[in-house]
C-alpha cells in the first residue's frame, strides 16, 4: 500500500508519518492511501465515484479542470519555447563567430549541420521534457505551478514508457484542431486524448 501527498503528491510507504519531499504530517496533513500490486485502486468510500472526484477516505481527489491544464500547457510552451530559442541562439553564435560568415551558406556543409542539430533538437525538445518531467516528477513546471500531477488510472505513478507513450499522442495527435485537448471537456475523468491512449489522469493537488 501506497501513500500519496496531497500537498505536493509524493509517494511514499503506507504508515510514513512524514511526507519525503514537503515533510508535512501525513497524519495531520491528509494524504490519499492507494492499493497495492500492479493493478491497484483508490479506496474509495463511495461505489460509484462522481465524474468530478474521487471520493477517499481522506477527503475528495479532484481532476483537474481544462481551463488549469490549459495555463499549465501554454506555461509549458513558453519554457520550452525561451529554452529552444536560447539553444538556437548559442548555435548561431557559435556558427557565426566560431566558423565565420561563410558558413551562413545553405551550401555549406558546417551550415548544414547545424541546421539539422537544431531541427532535431527542435522536435526532440518537448518530447523529452514532458516525457522526463512526468515520470521523474509526475508533472511538468506548467503542472507542478498550477498544482496538477500525472498519475495511471489506479493511482500509481507514470514510469518513463507510460510518460513517452502519453507525450507522442499529444504533440502528434491532441493538438490536430485541439480535438484531442477539448476532449478533457467531455469526459467523465477529464481526460484528454493522450490520457486516454496512455491510461492516465491528471488530478489537482491542494
Amino acid at each position: 500500500m501506497m501513500v500519496f501527498c496531497k500537498r505536493c503528491g509524493a509517494y511514499s510507504k503506507e504508515g510514513t508519518a512524514q511526507c519525503p519531499k514537503c515533510e508535512a504530517d501525513l497524519s495531520q496533513f491528509g494524504h490519499v492511501s492507494f492499493g497495492g500490486g500492479g493493478r491497484g485502486s483508490f479506496q474509495a468510500s463511495q461505489a460509484s465515484p462522481s465524474p468530478s472526484s474521487i471520493t477517499t477516505d481522506e477527503g475528495a481527489l479532484a481532476y483537474a479542470g481544462f481551463g488549469n491544464r490549459l495555463l499549465a500547457y501554454l506555461l509549458d510552451g513558453l519554457i520550452v519555447t525561451v529554452a529552444e530559442s536560447l539553444f538556437v541562439g548559442l548555435v548561431a553564435v557559435i556558427v557565426v563567430f566560431g566558423v565565420g560568415m561563410s558558413a551562413v551558406d545553405p551550401s555549406n556543409v558546417i551550415f548544414l549541420l547545424f541546421a539539422a542539430i537544431i531541427a532535431i533538437v527542435v522536435t526532440l525538445g518537448p518530447l523529452a521534457y514532458e516525457t522526463v518531467m512526468i515520470s521523474q516528477q509526475g508533472a511538468t513546471y506548467g503542472k507542478a505551478f498550477r498544482k496538477a500531477k500525472v498519475v495511471r488510472t489506479n493511482g500509481d505513478a507514470v514510469s518513463w514508457q507510460r510518460a513517452l507513450s502519453r507525450t507522442l499522442p499529444k504533440v502528434f495527435l491532441s493538438g490536430f484542431l485541439l480535438v484531442g485537448f477539448l476532449m478533457a471537456l467531455f469526459t467523465a475523468k477529464k481526460q484528454t486524448l493522450h490520457d486516454l491512449i496512455a491510461d492516465t489522469l491528471v488530478i489537482q493537488l491542494n
